[in-house]
C-alpha cells in the first residue's frame, strides 16, 4: 500500500494499517499529536478503528515544547 504522509510518499508493508498501528511502527506517541486523514481530523479515540487505503494522505501535527 502506497500512502502519503507529511507529502512523503511511503509504501506501507501491511494493508490493514489503522492509524494507530501506523503511529506505533512509526515511533509517534498520541500525547500531543493531531491526525488528518485526507485533510480530516481523526478524533484520537477514532485512531484504533480508522483504517488506511492505498492513496491516502496522512497528516502528522505534533506540538512542540519550550521556548
Amino acid at each position: 500500500m502506497r500512502i502519503t504522509i507529511n507529502n512523503q510518499d511511503i509504501d506501507l508493508s501491511s494493508d490493514y494499517l489503522t492509524i494507530a498501528e501506523l503511529m506505533k511502527e512509526r515511533g509517534v506517541k498520541a500525547g500531543g499529536t493531531a491526525i488528518a486523514l485526507n485533510n480530516k481530523i481523526v478524533k484520537h479515540e477514532n485512531w484504533e478503528i480508522t483504517r488506511l487505503h492505498d492513496g491516502d494522505s496522512v497528516t502528522i501535527i505534533s506540538a512542540a515544547f519550550g521556548g
